[in-house]
């Protein structure tokens, strides 16, 4: 309108009524051109008490022309429970656990989605909690917030990866993480603190363990330190298993309950005096199956672990 740009109707797509227009200023267009751009609306919102970043996520929002995944959607809501995930997030970062040790980035707000979940299962104080994703929408739609208490135990959890993370690095060992081993081992540590709190040294180390055997094993096929036993062939078997149950169907009833199992497995190997934190079903299936790993009984370590699966998936609450 003040004549300093001319039109240029050569652009692609052409378009003839633009085409005639090409070389003029405002002032030289025809008076019914000029009328309809002075009639376009061009509409302004105005956001007020608003939070320090929220203009520059709702820009993004407005302009982003991928469809927002899930957890995205979840953030959007402004309130007590978004806080909530956001400082399980922040404090992982400030523990110094990053995409380069955990093996995915938060890209796409993975990491919100995974703690969400985590803390809903913890809630509902159970690995195979069912949900969609809608009703984790509607509840952060409606900002209901997760008990302090389980925030502080997922936060206690992230430090006890991230202790373990410090001895990876001072040892200079290898660990493969992912997504679903991540959410493993942070239900299991909060699950075991929620029993014993002073455990915390013990986890750490343990996780050192079984994750630098692990990769071990997966590199090279050997079984060394927590997975070295008498009943090689079916702790073989097992860890296959688990590396399986970690990129494959990862988050079904089965792959959660296979994957906590073996872990409580070595758990109780590495101490076995510590087999009171876990249920009574639970123990008594960790105990057939450790003393199978020492050929105590006739078992064979991965049909107990399946049948522990089963049995939990069916509802059973009876030691089998």
């Amino acid at each position: 309108m003040y004549n300093k740009f001319k039109i240029n109707g050569l652009i692609e797509p052409i378009d003839d009524d633009i085409k005639e227009l090409d070389g003029l200023t405002f002032d030289k267009l025809p008076q019914r051109i000029k009328n309809r751009f002075e009639r376009y609306a061009i509409r302004v919102f105005e956001i007020v008490e608003y939070n320090q970043g929220e203009p520059g996520e709702l820009f993004n929002r407005l302009n982003e022309s991928l469809k927002l995944t899930s957890a995205e959607k979840r953030n959007a809501y402004v309130g007590d429970l978004r806080n909530q995930i956001k400082s399980l997030v922040d404090y992982m970062s400030d523990c110094g656990l990053d995409k380069h040790f955990l093996g995915f980035s938060n890209q796409r707000m993975a990491y919100h989605d995974l703690f969400i979940k985590l803390c809903y299962m913890l809630e509902k104080d159970s690995l195979i909690a069912s949900y969609t994703e809608k009703q984790l929408n509607d509840r952060a739609r409606e900002d209901e917030p997760f008990d302090n208490s389980i925030i502080e135990l997922v936060k206690k959890s992230i430090l006890i990866l991230s202790k373990a993370k410090k001895k990876i690095d001072s040892e200079e060992s290898k660990v493969h993480i992912t997504k679903a081993t991540l959410t493993s081992w942070l239900y299991f540590f909060s699950t075991i603190l929620k029993s014993n709190y002073n455990l915390d040294d013990s986890l750490s180390d343990f996780f050192y363990r079984f994750e630098s055997g692990r990769f071990v094993f997966r590199e090279e096929g050997v079984l060394d330190g927590l997975f070295y036993c008498e009943n090689k062939d079916e702790v073989k078997e097992l860890l296959e298993e688990f590396n399986f149950r970690a990129v494959s169907r990862v988050m079904t009833g089965t792959s959660l309950l296979i994957r906590d199992f073996i872990i409580s497995l070595f758990f109780l190997k590495s101490d076995p005096s510590k087999a009171d934190v876990f249920n009574t079903m639970k123990k008594n299936n960790l105990k057939t199956a450790h003393r199978a790993l020492y050929h105590e009984n006739e078992k064979n370590l991965i049909s107990v672990v399946n049948n522990y699966a089963d049995s939990v998936l069916a509802g059973v609450t009876t030691c089998q």
